[in-house]
């Protein structure tokens, strides 16, 4: 698609040239028309106030602006318009990001030739983005009330993710339990909330959910220590990554690692305290992946917690329907955390003792696994974002919002790449996954058969 040279703006019409009678704005529109067979090309007409008629120096021609409808909150403006420009109706969609300024604001627009075959296609197109929009514009402007007094119990806040979301909870003034694997965590944690003089309180405890015991003692103080408050959200955040490896190369034992924290360490937690959420009717939030949907070469342990964890939910959340409690799904796509850095395994190989000169399998197999953990570091730094504040945002909002999502999507890869992959037929995505693979040279180590 090539899209002839667009001339500088003219500069904005100001209120005495065009004497516009509402402030809804200024829109810019875009006229597609064809040049020759698969080829598209665009120009920029003018400016148009909603609604207005002005005179088209070319032609004459009259443009009309009617407004169709519009979504508004404190800061964004969402119009759905119809242009008439000559002979030719078309349908925009204008984003404007104030209402109250003057002359012309600065916009987001798209414009839409509204005729033959493509009416349908831009018609859905319209309203899923519209929906989409006002879903969200909803669901952050309706929060649950006296959240003060609704405390949350979040699991695995020694790094990453969980931390940043008790800070996040405390920051806003809300009740806040908050468990750590390990001592060290435990006195960062109570620390820095110290350091924040919230209003509201929080509780930090050392908590192994691997452990029925240390889940019990951690039951037994939430219990003992609620109060007046309500347990409003149970937080399923605790995981790990597991082993990096080939599945030749993984033992059954390796597979229980990542199951035991990730998938049975989220059940005896969610067993402990689900019947204190559903006293309040509230919401159990559970911390998923993409691959939960789709799987990839290397993380089969990983994976696998992930898909039973969204089994378990799928069928919890419709017995919790009966209860008025929510069962709410993350899954972020990948970022840069504690959890996905790959050193760790990478030093464990490379510290072993090394084997016998004589012994050529064993070379061969320790130098193809540093260059696995290699290229699969390599993918992460490639593909892991570091703005792990969206993740906070969506967990933020799955617990206080009246109406959460049952399943927050999170992340620019997870939108565009993971999930449309889901949905592919899986030949296509094995292909997809020989193109990664061989992307970052990992192909011929998982092509080799290792006997153990």
């Amino acid at each position: 698609m090539e899209y002839n040279k667009i001339n500088k703006i003219k500069p904005h019409p100001t209120e005495e040239t065009m004497q516009p009678k509402s402030k809804a704005g200024w829109l810019v529109g875009w006229e597609f028309f064809p040049t020759e067979p698969k080829r598209l090309q665009c120009r920029r007409f003018g400016y148009f106030h909603v609604p207005v008629q002005r005179s088209r120096s070319a032609g004459n021609k009259n443009q009309t602006g009617n407004l169709v409808q519009q979504w508004t909150d404190k800061t964004n403006v969402l119009l759905i318009t119809t242009v008439d420009v000559g002979s030719r109706l078309y349908l925009c969609v204008v984003v404007l990001k104030s209402v109250n300024n003057f002359p012309p604001l600065q916009i987001q627009d798209i414009m839409y030739p509204f005729d033959g075959s493509s009416q349908f296609v831009v018609g859905c197109i319209i309203l899923f983005v519209a929906c989409k929009l006002v879903e969200t514009l909803l669901r952050r402007q309706f929060v649950v009330d006296n959240l003060h007094r609704k405390a949350v119990f979040i699991t695995g806040c020694d790094t990453g993710f969980g931390r940043n979301l008790a800070l996040h909870l405390v920051q806003h003034g809300i009740p806040t339990f908050v468990t750590c694997k390990s001592k060290q965590a435990v006195d960062e944690v109570t620390t820095a909330l110290a350091a924040m003089n919230s209003p509201s309180p929080s509780w930090v405890i050392q908590l192994d959910v691997t452990s029925q015991d240390s889940v019990d003692q951690a039951y037994n103080f939430v219990k003992n220590n609620l109060g007046s408050y309500e347990l409003w959200a149970l937080v399923n955040n605790a995981g790990i990554l597991g082993y990096t490896k080939p599945d030749d190369w993984l033992t059954a034992e390796d597979y229980m690692q990542a199951m035991s924290v990730n998938f049975y360490g989220t059940v005896r937690v969610t067993h402990a305290f689900k019947h204190l959420v559903q006293k309040s009717a509230g919401r159990i939030i559970f911390m998923s992946s993409v691959l939960g949907r789709i799987g990839m070469p290397m993380l089969g342990p990983y994976t696998a917690s992930k898909y039973a964890i969204s089994g378990y939910v799928e069928a919890l959340r419709q017995e919790l329907a009966h209860r008025k409690t929510s069962a709410i799904i993350i899954e972020p796509g990948f970022f840069h955390t504690p959890l996905t850095n790959t050193g760790d395994q990478m030093d464990e190989w490379a510290g072993k003792e090394k084997p016998p000169a004589d012994d050529v399998d064993e070379l061969k197999r320790r130098k193809n696994m540093l260059e696995a953990c290699q290229g699969y570091k390599n993918f992460l730094s490639t593909f892991c974002s570091t703005q792990t504040e969206v993740v906070t945002k969506a967990y933020f909002e799955a617990i206080v919002s009246r109406f959460p999502r049952y399943r927050y999507t999170v992340g620019w890869d997870a939108y565009f790449l993971w999930i449309p992959c889901s949905y592919l037929p899986t030949r296509i995505a094995i292909i997809i996954s020989f193109i990664f693979t061989n992307m970052f040279n990992v192909s011929s180590i998982l092509a080799q058969d290792y006997q153990r």
